[in-house]
């Protein structure tokens, strides 16, 4: 009895709740709990018989649950207890429960299962928490994936260490890998390997106690090579010791790689923008310069940390603020590229022509600065006034040769009809004199046509390989007595001076021209020192005047005084034609002109150094030659006899001309076949026997005289050719020098000259 009562009531106090069913399924017994759990009375449970059917029992996941698998029918069946079997459950609230089974079988006397005694547990709030544990796991999981972050504990004391799925992903391994010092070791780059072990036993263990570093690994898995950043705490005992480390390990490949990549960029724009020829500024909102880029200290000769924290203004000319505030009103404006022409200060004291372009910044709708670049534009500033001073006087140059074409054509009559008349005189004729004074007027209007001829490079050169030092040797003779005798004379000429290729008597027109300019600009006297010598062009300074000078060897002509000086408005004109600082009447304006033209007809370069009170130096450069200059040659002697018998073939254009130089070849015997121009002449020749030379202008309307002499020498290979021009023209000339082999007479012409060259040429 006190058995009996005993069970009742540990049954109707136990925790789980307790069942007894009959073969038949009908519930015999059960406990409050039972009903509690079941959510059932007692009176419903001993009245109404519970089948498989009617418990609607499923698996914790919902999936069906087989009558042979359920806990009761697998007693019954088997005569054998069955343990925590997860089966649920739908209450008659609706409420789904979570249990766990314990099934075991009651016998009778004779040993057959007569009914079957079970214990459910209630295990829906422990599932519940199972399961948010499980997606929590889960969450963590992922995103410890998606930010590749896995987690790690290490035993210090054994060097073991267990790790997260993600870990094993990051570092390319599974569970059967060493998880191990060895281990972790073994997965370090080898070039990071010695120093992440010191770094551990030394900092970590025995100072900050914390684990802080990125560093490379190789993953087994591939052999790739990743980037992780791993942090870790250390965890003591009671004692102080130090038993294991709590840490993660970040994949950090794609972040290295970008931040590579922005170093790498950086590099890129800062060697670009340190490489740049332009200078790269950024200016505070209030003008104040921030950021400065090397090419400054090379163009301004000031060091950026001179200005860096100035005001940009103080930079500047002060006439050209007004500019820079109005760049700056433009930037802040937004217009597109707006750019402005300011003057640079430099450290020795002068300034650069700088071009300047900006861009406004703003975060966030507020100016924080501006970005400009500054363009150094005055080498081209000085090439573009040098280009605008070449085309001038290629314009003059063009105007002076057509005239010089023309009134060589006038002079040549003038001068050939006065020579005429003259040797009609008598001695004592009183019309001498006046006609000696129109042939004299003659001369002198023949020097300036060739002074015109000269600036505008359209003269004709005869050049040949020769000394520099011989042609001032002889032009000193004439100095001499040119210069006067307050004006000193000094030659430094180089023994060892290379040869030049040039026209003797040009060159020796440019020395005498270059003494006269320095004689008139050293009224009370002076030193005029004339200096020659071998030198190296090469690698000269931007802006400096030799940088125009291809780079080579060269021969120096240097003519200086110690004169009067020039300013710098002075130099700038001093090649221009008829620019003079004489008073009207003193000169022509002529003369540095003509030696501008004729040093660059030759190929050359000339410059000027002077200021006021200091005098003035011409350098004069032309190309040297390896060659030895040629042996000074014997000027042909005039012929005994200009008079002839042959048949000359004349060709002029200008009908005076034509008529006059007729007249004085058949005077001297010669028959005379004149033509107006190549077609006639051609056809004149066609119906000619004999013609032993062709005397022919080069500029004619229609055919030259160039394609003329092809044309009949054609036919008559033998025949001489004798070309007449009043100026430079690229049928027989090339850029103002004869063509090797032709014969050539300048206009204008007097009778004998045209017969002596006539002359020689057929005795040629």
């Amino acid at each position: 009895m006190l058995r009996r009562e005993f069970l009742r009531r540990l049954a109707d106090t136990s925790p789980v709740g307790i069942l007894v069913m009959d073969r038949d399924g009908q519930i015999t017994f059960a406990n409050p709990r039972a009903e509690q759990v079941l959510g059932l009375v007692k009176r419903r449970i001993t009245e109404r018989r519970y089948n498989a059917a009617e418990w609607r029992a499923s698996r914790y996941d919902g999936g069906p649950f087989p009558d042979d698998e359920r806990p009761f029918s697998r007693v019954m069946a088997t005569g054998q207890p069955v343990f925590d079997v997860p089966l649920a459950i739908e209450r008659p609230d609706g409420q789904r429960v979570l249990l766990s089974v314990n099934a075991a079988p009651l016998r009778d006397a004779a040993g057959r299962v007569e009914s079957v005694v079970a214990t459910l547990e209630d295990v829906s709030r422990r599932e519940q928490a199972m399961a948010a544990a499980r997606e929590s796991e889960r969450l963590l999981q992922q995103s410890q994936r998606v930010a590749r972050l896995g987690s790690y504990v290490l035993d210090v004391g054994t060097g073991v260490w267990t790790s997260s799925t993600v870990l094993d992903e990051i570092f390319g391994i599974d569970q059967t890998y060493p998880h191990d010092v060895d281990g972790w070791t073994g997965l370090i780059h080898p070039d990071a390997r010695s120093g992440m072990l010191a770094y551990f036993t030394q900092d970590v263990l025995g100072k900050q106690r914390r684990f802080d570093r990125e560093y490379p690994i190789v993953r087994p898995s591939d052999g790739s090579h990743r980037w992780v950043h791993g942090l870790g705490d250390l965890e003591c005992d009671a004692a102080g010791r130090v038993v294991r480390m709590l840490g993660t390990i970040q994949d950090i490949t794609e972040r290295r790689r970008a931040d590579e990549a922005l170093r790498s960029s950086q590099d890129q724009y800062r060697a670009l923008v340190d490489g740049v020829r332009d200078v790269i500024f950024a200016l505070s909102p209030d003008g104040v310069l921030t950021a400065l880029n090397p090419v400054f200290e090379e163009i301004t000769g000031w060091s950026r940390a001179e200005w860096l924290g100035r005001q940009f203004a103080e930079l500047l000319h002060p006439a050209d603020l007004p500019g820079a505030l109005g760049l700056l009103q433009q930037v802040l404006r937004a217009e597109p590229r707006p750019t402005a022409q300011l003057r640079v200060r430099t450290r020795d004291g002068g300034y650069r022509v700088g071009e300047f372009r900006a861009a406004v910044q703003r975060r966030d709708g507020a100016v924080v600065g501006i970005l400009g670049i500054v363009r150094d534009i005055t080498d081209r500033l000085t090439l573009e006034e040098q280009f605008r001073q070449a085309q001038k006087m290629e314009a003059v140059g063009q105007l002076a040769g057509g005239v010089a074409h023309d009134f060589n054509n006038l002079l040549t009559v003038i001068s050939s009809y006065s020579e005429l008349v003259l040797g009609a005189l008598a001695p004592d004729d009183e019309r001498r004199a006046d006609l000696e004074e129109i042939q004299a007027a003659a001369a002198r209007a023949t020097a300036l046509t060739r002074q015109l001829l000269a600036f505008s490079r359209r003269q004709v050169l005869q050049p040949t390989v020769l000394s520099l030092n011989a042609v001032v040797t002889h032009a000193e003779n004439l100095l001499g007595r040119l210069m006067g005798e307050d004006v000193a004379l000094v030659t430094r000429l180089d023994p060892a001076l290379g040869s030049v290729k040039a026209d003797a008597g040009q060159l020796e027109q440019v020395i005498m021209n270059l003494a006269v300019n320095a004689r008139d600009a050293m009224p009370g006297g002076g030193t005029l020192t004339i200096e020659t010598r071998n030198v190296e062009i090469g690698g000269a300074a931007a802006g400096a005047p030799e940088s125009v000078v291809p780079p080579g060897g060269y021969v120096l002509l240097r003519v200086a005084d110690t004169g009067t000086g020039m300013d710098a408005g002075t130099r700038a004109r001093i090649f221009e034609p008829f620019f003079t600082t004489k008073e009207p009447g003193k000169g022509t304006g002529l003369g540095l002109a003509t030696v501008y033209g004729i040093v660059k007809q030759s190929g050359g370069y000339i410059f000027v150094d002077s200021e006021p009170g200091r005098g003035a130096a011409f350098r004069v450069y032309l190309s040297r030659l390896a060659e030895p200059a040629a042996a000074g040659a014997a000027r042909p002697l005039p012929p005994k006899s200009v008079a002839g018998s042959e048949t000359v073939l004349l060709v002029e254009d200008e009908e005076a001309v034509r008529a006059v130089a007729c007249q004085s070849l058949r005077r001297l015997g010669y028959t005379v076949l004149e033509a107006r121009n190549g077609e006639s002449a051609a056809q004149l020749a066609a119906a000619q026997g004999a013609i032993a030379i062709l005397v022919t202008d080069v500029v004619m309307p229609g055919m030259n005289g160039r394609a003329l002499a092809d044309r009949l020498r054609a036919r008559r290979p033998r025949l001489k050719v004798l070309f007449v021009s009043g100026y430079a023209d690229n049928a027989v000339l090339q850029d103002g020098v004869l063509e090797p082999g032709l014969s050539f007479l300048q206009k204008p012409f007097t009778p004998e000259g045209l017969a002596q060259k006539v002359r020689e040429v057929l005795d040629g």
